[in-house]
């Protein structure tokens, strides 16, 4: 953590407080930013990015969780495609659910365009504070990309051919976590 000072200031992450802080542009337009407050001390720090949206503060979280977590994979996003490799976590799942690697290099623009489309809309009606299972449960509709991503799909379809699935159904992995 940055302190006034310029030295740096080192926290564990499980001693951080997530907030949601709003800012008024000069022109009055309200941007939404993620503060992590510091538990024990009066410090804190505001993450560099800012949403028009007060519920993109969640998603916010949810990734840095994510991210913080060496017990999950690495989000899939594109910025964390270059060291997907080098995250043992990140490998198995990877493995797993048969994701190839380079996905979000390899990904046509205009795939890529609807996927992120299609999670920002799932994201946005999310009742955030509640599991992905409790949000299914509750009617919420995952985008394409958090349900079943073209890799699954792929598996799945090698998967019905060698047990002549009759619904062309495949399984794909079901983290209990936030949309993706």
């Amino acid at each position: 953590m940055p302190l006034k000072n310029g030295k740096v200031w080192q926290v564990r992450f499980d001693e951080l407080e997530p907030y949601r802080h709003e800012t008024i542009s000069p022109n009055g337009v309200v941007y939404y930013h993620l503060l992590f407050v510091h538990r024990y001390s009066d410090s804190y720090m505001t993450s560099p990015a800012r949403h028009m949206d007060a519920w993109a503060v969640n998603l916010d979280w949810e990734y840095y969780q994510q991210f913080m977590d060496i017990s999950k994979p690495l989000p899939d996003v594109p910025l964390m495609e270059p060291g997907r490799a080098l995250d043992p976590m990140t490998m198995a799942w990877d493995a797993k659910t048969s994701r190839p690697q380079g996905f979000w290099t390899k990904t046509p623009n205009d795939a890529f365009k609807q996927l992120m489309q299609e999670s920002w809309s799932a994201a946005k009606t999310f009742p955030w504070g509640s599991t992905r299972k409790q949000a299914k449960a509750a009617g919420w509709k995952p985008s394409r990309y958090g349900e079943q991503t073209y890799w699954e799909r792929g598996a799945s379809k090698e998967k019905e051919k060698k047990h002549k699935h009759p619904h062309g159904h495949g399984d794909a992995p079901e983290p209990d976590a936030a949309p993706a």
